[in-house]
C-alpha cells in the first residue's frame, strides 16, 4: 500500500548534517546514521527511526509524537523540550541523554500493537502510567562500545567531552529507571490533552505534501 507521507532514507549516512526544522514527517530514516546531526526543532511525527544511530544529535525542541524509535541508539543526545508522547522506545538506549523538559506521556517501552494508529494509541493510553520497561536510561555500555560510539562521531563534536557523559555507564547494570533529575514530563493524562496531541498530530501529517508513487524526495529543510 502506497503511504504517501512515507520518504525512504533508511541506512542513510547523515552524520553532523543540519537538519535544523526539517519536515520528516513519516519519513523512513530505519539504521540511519545519524550522530551528531542538528535536528534541532525537527517535524519527526511518525518517523521510522527504528536503530537509527542518534547518538550526540541536537533534537531540541523536535516532534517525535508517534515515531518509531525502538533500538535506536541516542546516547548522549539531546532532547531537552522534545515531544514524544506515543512514541515506541522499546529497547532504546538514553544513556547519558538530556531529556529536561521533555514529554514522554503515553510512550510505549514493550511493543505498541502495529494495528494501532497514533490516534488510537494515545486515546487507548488515557489515564495511565508510564512504562519504561524496555527502556535503558542508564547502564549496559561496555568500554569498548562507548569507543565505538565515540569513534563514529562527526567532526566538530567535542569527543573528550562526550566520551566523559557516556563513561559512567560503563560496566554498570542496565537500568530503565528515568533520572530523578531528568526533569521529563512523564505520568498520566487526560482526554482533552490527548484531543490536542492527536489534533496537532494530524494538522503536521497533513502539512507535508502528499507525494505520487516514485516521486522525489523533498526534506523542507529549513
Amino acid at each position: 500500500v502506497f503511504n504517501p507521507y512515507k520518504r525512504d532514507l533508511t541506512s542513510s549516512f547523515l552524520q553532523g548534517a543540519n537538519l535544523k526544522g526539517a519536515q520528516l514527517q513519516g519519513t523512513d530514516l530505519a539504521e540511519a546514521q545519524l550522530q551528531g546531526t542538528n535536528l534541532l526543532g525537527a517535524q519527526l511525527q511518525g518517523a521510522n527511526l527504528w536503530k537509527a544511530q542518534l547518538q550526540g544529535a541536537n533534537l531540541l525542541g523536535s516532534q517525535l509524537q508517534g515515531a518509531n524509535l525502538k533500538g535506536a541508539q541516542l546516547q548522549g543526545a539531546n532532547l531537552k523540550g522534545a515531544q514524544l508522547q506515543g512514541a515506541n522506545l522499546w529497547k532504546a538506549q538514553l544513556q547519558g541523554t538530556n531529556l529536561r523538559g521533555s514529554q514522554l506521556q503515553g510512550v510505549s517501552s514493550s511493543g505498541a500493537p502495529i494495528h494501532l494508529t497514533f490516534q488510537e494509541w494515545i486515546s487507548k493510553r488515557t489515564e495511565q502510567d508510564n512504562d519504561f520497561t524496555d527502556v535503558i536510561f542508564s547502564g549496559g555500555l561496555s568500554a569498548d562500545r562507548v569507543e565505538e560510539i565515540i569513534a563514529s562521531m562527526p567532526s566538530g563534536v567535542k569527543k573528550e567531552k562526550f566520551k566523559s557523559r557516556l563513561s559512567r555507564h560503563i560496566d554498570r547494570p542496565a537500568s530503565n529507571k528515568l533520572p530523578e533529575n531528568s526533569r521529563a514530563i512523564t505520568g498520566k493524562y487526560n482526554e482533552e490533552e490527548a484531543q490536542q496531541w492527536i489534533k496537532e498530530y494530524s494538522q503536521a501529517m497533513e502539512s507535508v505534501p502528499k507525494q505520487q508513487p516514485d516521486s522525489s524526495i523533498n526534506m523542507h529543510v529549513v
